[in-house]
């Protein structure tokens, strides 16, 4: 992103030598800029910048409570400074002491206020005729502004006739150029254009900057644009914004294209709703493909707010769709799939597309609903939204709605353990792919499917027994992701590349991953991925050496159960029963049976009431487990038996290889070593892929062992 690329820059610099670096207004600042900003903060004081911001008191932002962020309060200009301010103000002309003296009390040290009332007063030459000399307190015939707002609006007042343009000034921003002036306001005077211009810059109401041919303007503050702008009756302040929107249309199309934003402000102005609506989709569509998420999500409101103020018609339900379709896009990248704003936008996305009947972007908005469920772990609805998808892209024979519908059946189906059906269907979406084909445009996330696709495989691979290929699918996803370049992808699939290595129990290449996934959730506001990251990123951390599989201590488990309850806050249960189990794997081999059960009893209750079952037998097996530190060899070989099974009659040869492992392990204690033997050699036969599996390394262990035991 924007945010991140600058983060970067600064960094860099860093590097080399300290940098200061100084903002000021930030309450003023974009969506990007204090995204930014909370970056650099939030990466501590150990980066070598230095930050000096300044904003108006009721700024607020989260990171300001930092330990290392120090807050200062900057009191009023004593009155020995505000006079000594005042003076500098006047220059030359030396006021009366008793006027000083107002003009301190009066503004009670406010550095600007002291700054435009000293200038209004010098302005309007009352102070010279002062009766009594200058030493005549009574000042109650002068006309002297009673408020910095008052103040202002003297000192626009006393340009004359530059006072219509710092009016027309006003309207065109903060900053524009002189070539945007000058078309505006349709002189053909130029010379008194430049005039009356020069007056307002020597007047320190605007500041001038670049070269002579065409020069740049800034308001000195926004304040005094503020002022001059709303000096503008109505009906004039709307011409001048539609004059400006359409000569910006016409003759800087560059800008127009670059900053669809400006336009729709101007045509907002100016009353041109429908026109200004256009704009903002455009503005908003722009920022997402910038990942500038917040911006995107700020101008589709805007959009929104322009569009409800149109009449009921066909017109402006085909405006507002891909508004709140943007809008839940931005939103789904920032507050996360399960956020009940990205459920609101989508669903009143797809309704406007039902009472539009044919609208093209209802499968982008399906696509959308279906994130939200399928993350929500309610996987019929996801279900019938995928098979929604699914015939909508046939209908249509477009290729990226095709391997999107089939992704999205796929990854249903595979949490729902329907391992053979979930292949079938990403199997299509992967021979479905064509060179030339944009498959971002049809994901509600915005980044490449491809990407998607890959990761499902790898980890249904996994299941299946082809581990060399579940690797390769990985990688696969992991490289795709890099070159498409898209922040939010890249971050989806190093979080879903480390979760997969979790599953594989494979701590040591996890880690690596998590720790990015960690650091990417962190840097561009990825809330949703976070706890989860950390979740993986502590059981990782929190293996002992030896097997790379026990976990090491206590707090290697109160860290998984902090960050999955944080996860599970945000509504995303997707996973959930996977994070139980886990959890419980680790207090069985802790020695704490009891907590285990209680945590296999959430996992198995989630699993009834969702049908998650992509891990289901792992319930069976930790069962097992817990049964032999209670005593119990035969309840455990009951549970071992269950467990593969249900790995077995879903298709999961990992998990079947896996429970068979500690039903073998079982079975020798119980001096069944033969059975054990048998059954351990027919699991192996079904792992098709044996290089690089945790499970066929132990089992290929005991399987020697066996072998020598039965000798």
């Amino acid at each position: 992103s924007a945010a991140l690329l600058q983060k970067h820059i600064i960094r860099h610099q860093a590097e080399s030598r300290p940098f200061l670096l100084v903002i000021e207004d930030l309450l003023w600042a974009d969506p990007t800029t204090l995204e930014w900003v909370q970056m650099l903060v939030e990466e501590g004081p150990s980066h070598g910048v230095f930050l000096l911001l300044t904003a108006r008191p009721h700024f607020t932002a989260e990171w300001t409570r930092r330990s290392w962020v120090l807050v200062m309060d900057l009191p009023p200009l004593a009155s020995r400074a505000a006079a000594d301010l005042l003076r500098q103000t006047a220059g030359d002309v030396e006021l009366p002491p008793a006027l000083v003296d107002y003009i301190v009390r009066e503004t009670g040290g406010n550095p600007l206020y002291v700054h435009e009332l000293t200038r209004a007063v010098l302005e309007s030459g009352d102070w010279q005729q002062m009766p009594g000399g200058e030493n005549n307190p009574d000042l109650s015939w002068m006309k002297i502004p009673a408020t910095l707002k008052e103040s202002l609006a003297a000192r626009v007042d006393h340009l004359g006739p530059a006072k219509a343009l710092l009016q027309l000034c006003s309207v065109l921003g903060r900053e524009f150029d002189y070539e945007q002036l000058r078309a505006v306001s349709g002189t053909e005077n130029e010379p008194a254009l430049k005039k009356e211009l020069n007056s307002i810059v020597q007047a320190e109401l605007l500041f001038r900057r670049g070269s002579s041919a065409n020069p740049s303007y800034t308001f000195k503050h926004i304040l005094i644009q503020e002022t001059a702008y709303n000096s503008l009756l109505k009906s004039k302040r709307k011409e001048l914004h539609l004059r400006t929107a359409h000569i910006i249309e016409k003759d800087y199309p560059e800008i127009a294209q670059a900053q669809p934003e400006l336009l729709a402000w101007h045509f907002g102005e100016a009353g041109e709703s429908a026109t200004a609506a256009t704009f903002w989709a455009r503005a908003a569509r722009l920022s997402l493909l910038a990942f500038a998420n917040l911006e995107a999500i700020s101008q589709a409101r805007d959009g929104l707010a322009v569009v409800s103020s149109l009449p009921a018609s066909a017109e402006r339900i085909a405006q507002e769709i891909p508004l709140q379709s943007m809008l839940g896009s931005g939103l789904l990248a920032t507050r996360g799939y399960t956020a009940p704003e990205v459920r609101e936008a989508f669903t009143r996305a797809r309704d406007l597309c039902e009472q539009a009947g044919d609208a093209p972007q209802l499968f982008q908005v399906v696509v959308g609903l279906w994130m939200y469920y399928q993350i929500s772990a309610n996987y019929q609805r996801a279900l019938e939204l995928s098979q929604t998808l699914v015939r909508i892209a046939d209908a249509s024979g477009e290729p990226g709605k095709y391997l999107q519908a089939h992704y999205c059946l796929g990854y249903t189906l595979y949490y729902q353990a329907e391992y053979q059906s979930a292949r079938k269907e990403l199997e299509l979406a992967l021979q479905s792919e064509q060179q030339g084909t944009d498959y971002r445009a049809q994901s509600a996330s915005g980044d490449d499917t491809r990407a998607h696709v890959r990761i499902v495989l790898a980890h249904l691979h996994w299941h299946l027994g082809y581990t060399r290929k579940a690797l390769a699918f990985m990688d696969d996803a992991l490289a795709l992701a890099r070159v498409e370049g898209n922040p939010f992808g890249i971050a989806f699939v190093t979080f879903n590349a480390a979760w997969f290595h979790v599953v594989r129990q494979d701590a040591n290449t996890a880690l690596p991953l998590a720790r990015a996934a960690v650091e990417m959730a962190h840097a561009n506001g990825y809330s949703f991925f976070r706890p989860l990251a950390e979740f993986m990123q502590a059981w990782s951390e929190g293996r002992e050496r030896k097997s790379g599989l026990l976990p090491s201590d206590e707090q290697t488990v109160l860290g998984q159960q902090s960050f999955a309850g944080q996860h599970q806050q945000t509504g995303a249960l997707l996973g959930k029963s996977f994070q139980y189990f886990s959890i419980a794997a680790d207090l069985v081999a802790l020695g704490y049976g009891e907590q285990a059960e209680q945590n296999l009893l959430q996992a198995w209750k989630h699993v009834e009431e969702t049908g998650e079952r992509f891990m289901a037998p792992e319930n069976h097996r930790l069962q097992g487990r817990i049964r032999l530190q209670q005593g119990q060899p035969e309840a455990a070989l009951g549970c071992f038996r269950t467990a593969r099974a249900q790995a077995r009659q879903s298709g999961s040869a990992a998990l079947e290889l896996r429970a068979t492992l500690d039903l073998a392990d079982a079975l020798v204690n119980a001096s069944q070593a033969d059975e054990a033997l048998q059954l351990l050699q027919d699991s192996l036969s079904r792992i098709a892929e044996p290089e690089h599996s945790i499970e066929t390394r132990l089992a290929g262990q005991l399987l020697k062992k066996l072998k020598k035991q039965l000798q």
